[in-house]
């Protein structure tokens, strides 16, 4: 028998970094401890290293918030870096197809979420462990783990939800499918046969329309023979008068080349002179602008200008030069003003002199007294500095001295020195402005001298360059002379070619109007050709056919063939292949009607097959059903010794359409629908539907977290006694509070938190537990 020996945690959830192992009974193990410690989190290691896919089953939002997350406080714990849980199991019947005994399944995961399966501590996925484990310890829908919460939730369930349950115990999904399959096969089947009706339909529309054209095609062939020997007579006819056409107009064409080609040869003599006028036109032309671009009036026109321009440059001197006087006057009484001024002032020149001399020694006193203070005094550098301020000193010395001897000379008083001295701006503006206007005059006069030169120059240049024009002109004038003689020589061979012009044009219209009249005629003569070649190609095409037009009218002709071409009309149009086209479409016929008849025996093949698995399916439904309400009815009863309860379909007649519903009779009660039970009532009828579907479908292992949590201390101990019964088949391991499961178990572990709210597994002694039963004491 396939059982878990032990299970191994580390890292997962509340329970630290150090590595539990939690030992299983074959039969009961009973987990036990006080509220929040831990145990439901056993419960959850054993579904997660089972493949369980969802975080939010396991009470986290993540796969990562399964690891340890650390704890805070004196003693703080680090995050576990990974949670492992490892199962340990035996199996010594081999149930599970591996060639061991022993194995162990573990699952790993990281901080990032990814989980890791290994079998025996070799690698393995999911799918391999689920294959591995299914039916016997992964339950199929035998419901094996049975999580806090789902008894109510199997109460509170609906109908239909409940009796779905049933459906997959029995397992009704496998024939839904296979039903669903022969839909689709027979929707396919059935629009393949409304095909084929409107093929057959089709095929029996057109046989009967070809046999009515097999007659009208023998008829018409008829006709067009007849056709074929009028239509060749009036080819025959046709061909003839295109071919006297043709002959005729190639004539006319021939007589308008050859008035074209008279014209043409006219035409060419006149060219000939025009081009001989034309090289002499450009030969007056040539020598006419030798002519007029010879050096003697190119001479006359140069001097006629130069003259112009150097009358205007002395108007403009001569302006210039009165300005100047003008400017010069002006200046000269400013100056005199300003000087007038200036020679008030002057004593105190001089001492403005000595002022700004004497300045410019103590600025380089005192740079060279900066300078020696950063200076190493035992340098030469140092030395050197020394004597220049010693230099500098006499020279303030000097300056001084002057002033002071300056000063005792020019002033008799003190008085005096200061009322000079008010006026010391005065001095400098006055002095400023006489050297400005100084400059000023002497610039002016300079440039009226230089205009004055300028005029003198530019009177001489005009008087000789009019002495070179009066010479220049008479040599002009003979050259003048010459190109009036030219000019009409030019304007009467311009004339001539006028005129020669005006003949070419005439020529030219000519030619033109019969190279159109020419175009005409082949405009024509390609219509008739085309007429004549299609009267050709008309009458090949009636090669065979016996022509006789010695005494044919063409106009009786075309009436007959327009007469026979009406009544052919009339049947057209036609299908040539109408013989052959109808035994085809019967063939064709007689194939798809046997296509049609194999389609109608594959669909009532498909209606047959869907009838039998709907009776297969209410057939296992119904077995299934049976199995699971007699155990119900029989379980209920040991847990409510007198009282009883059964399933009921609401649609018995069609069960698998109507929904399952729960009714319970406890000792000493009326019976009720499960929803009007008191709340101890309903959780002693969930379990009671819980384990009659366990045993309809069982499993190796059965996992149960506080299942007995809403029962009172008499459904407690009937509870226990059946799950105690049931692990003698198979194991159990059950999250419990109340001491009636503990006392039944085989094996017994609590879990605690300790101060770093970490969980432990602690071993729990079961005389201890048996012997409180005696004054009915819970843990």
């Amino acid at each position: 028998m396939v059982h878990i020996n032990k299970l191994e945690m580390r890292g997962f959830k509340s329970f630290g970094h150090k590595k539990e192992d939690i030992p299983f009974s074959p039969g009961l193990t009973a987990i036990v401890g006080p509220n929040g410690s831990g145990k439901s989190n056993i419960v959850d290691a054993l579904s997660f290293v089972l493949g369980q896919r969802s975080s939010k089953t396991l009470r986290a939002s993540e796969f990562a918030d399964l690891i340890y997350h650390g704890s805070e406080g004196e003693e703080s714990k680090n995050p576990a870096p990974f949670a492992k849980v490892t199962l340990h199991i035996t199996n010594e019947d081999n149930s599970l197809a591996v060639d061991s005994e022993k194995l162990t399944i573990s699952r790993k995961v990281k901080k990032d979420g990814k989980s890791t399966y290994r079998i025996n501590g070799n690698r393995a996925t999911r799918k391999e462990i689920l294959e591995l484990l299914h039916g016997e310890l992964i339950g199929g829908e035998g419901y094996n783990f049975v999580m806090q919460g789902d008894v109510d939730k199997f109460i509170k369930m609906s109908s239909i939800e409940r009796r779905k349950i049933i459906d997959d115990l029995a397992g009704v999904a496998e024939f839904e499918e296979k039903k669903e399959k022969a839909i689709k096969e027979l929707d396919k089947v059935q629009t393949k046969l409304k095909s084929e009706e409107g093929k057959l339909e089709e095929l029996k529309k057109n046989m009967k329309k070809l046999r009515k054209e097999k007659e009208e095609v023998i008829k018409c062939r008829d006709l067009e023979e007849k056709l074929n020997k009028k239509k060749g007579g009036l080819a025959k006819i046709n061909f003839n008068s295109c071919k006297e056409e043709l002959e005729c107009i190639q004539k006319k064409i021939e007589n308008k080349e050859k008035k074209i080609n008279n014209l043409i040869e006219k035409k060419e003599k006149l060219e000939t002179r025009k081009k001989e006028i034309k090289a002499q036109i450009r030969e007056k032309k040539n020598i006419l602008n030798e002519k007029r671009e010879s050096e003697v009036l190119g001479k006359v026109n140069s001097l006629n200008s130069r003259i112009e321009t150097l009358k205007e440059r002395l108007k403009e001197n001569k302006d210039t030069y009165e300005n100047i006087k003008e400017e010069i006057n002006q200046l000269q009484k400013e100056a005199r003003k300003t000087a007038e001024k200036k020679g008030k002032y002057s004593p105190l020149k001089k001492i403005e002199k000595f002022s700004n001399k004497f300045q410019k020694q103590y600025q380089k006193f005192e740079s060279l007294l900066t300078e020696i203070e950063s200076t190493d005094k035992n340098s030469e550098k140092f030395d050197e500095l020394l004597a220049n301020i010693k230099g500098i000193l006499n020279e303030i010395e000097s300056v001084i001295q002057k002033l002071e001897n300056h000063f005792q000379k020019t002033f008799k008083s003190k008085k005096d020195f200061l009322q000079i001295a008010e006026k010391t701006d005065k001095i400098e503006e006055a002095d400023s402005k006489f050297e400005r206007l100084k400059s000023k005059l002497t610039s002016a006069k300079a440039r009226r001298d230089d205009t004055k030169n300028r005029i003198l120059e530019l009177e001489d240049e005009i008087e000789e360059e009019e002495k070179n024009l009066e010479e220049t002109e008479k040599d002009a004038e003979e050259v003048r002379n010459e190109i009036k003689e030219i000019e009409k020589d030019l304007n009467d061979l311009r004339n001539e070619r006028r005129e020669f012009n005006e003949d070419s044009r005439e020529l030219e219209e000519k030619i033109e109007e019969l190279k159109e009249k020419k175009g005409d005629l082949r405009v024509e003569k390609g219509s008739i050709e085309t007429e004549f070649k299609q009267s050709k190609e008309e009458l090949e095409k009636y090669g065979k056919v016996e022509i006789d037009i010695s005494d044919a009218n063409q106009r009786k002709l075309k009436d007959e063939a327009e007469e026979i071409e009406q009544e052919i009309q009339k049947l057209r149009p036609l299908n040539e292949r109408a013989v052959e086209d109808f035994k085809e479409a019967k063939e064709r016929y007689e194939e798809e009607k046997g296509h049609y008849d194999e389609l109608a025996e594959e669909k009532q093949t498909l209606i047959d097959f869907m009838e039998e698995i709907d009776q297969k399916k209410t057939e296992v439904f119904m077995e299934t059903f049976e199995k699971v309400s007699k155990n119900f009815s029989e379980i209920f009863k040991e847990l409510s010794p007198g009282g009883s309860a059964q399933l009921i379909l609401e649609k018995p007649e069609n069960p698998l359409e109507g929904g399952l519903e729960i009714e319970a009779k406890p000792k000493g009660k009326k019976l009720k629908n499960v929803a009007s039970l008191s709340g101890g009532e309903k959780s002693l009828t969930g379990l009671a539907f819980i384990f009659a579907i366990q045993r309809a479908n069982p499993s190796a292992l059965y996992v149960l977290d506080e299942i007995d949590a809403h029962l009172d201390p008499k459904n407690q101990k009937e509870v226990a006694k059946l799950i105690k019964r049931f692990s003698e088949e198979v194991q159990i391991a059950i999250v419990t509070l109340h001491d009636s499961i503990m006392s039944a178990a085989d094996k017994l572990f609590g879990v605690n938190m300790d101060e770093d709210d970490i969980s432990h597994i602690v071993s729990v002694n079961l005389e201890e537990i048996k012997g409180g039963m005696s004054s009915g004491s819970n843990i």
